[in-house]
């Protein structure tokens, strides 16, 4: 999960996340391309979802590990995309 925005808003956040979203794609469809030449496997196939919205933000953990979490229905929206 990739985040922009977050912890200090940005005013682009959503162009971020889609030329993000863009560029990922287009490394995968590169290295599948040369894992199916060289190695012959199936197609690397990989979804993105995003979605705009409000986020709940915080840290959990203590002194040696702390974990950045988001939650909220903007999460769950972009994490539950499926096929129309």
């Amino acid at each position: 999960m990739a985040l922009f925005g977050a912890p200090i808003a940005l005013e682009d956040a959503p162009q971020r996340a889609i030329r993000s979203a863009l560029a990922i794609h287009r490394e995968i469809n590169k290295l599948s391309e040369q894992l199916k030449s060289k190695k012959k496997i199936p197609t690397i196939k990989m979804r993105i979802g995003i979605h705009t919205g409000p986020v709940i933000v915080g840290t959990l953990g203590n002194d040696l590990r702390v974990d950045f979490k988001a939650v909220g229905d903007t999460v769950n929206l972009a994490s539950e995309w499926k096929d129309c």
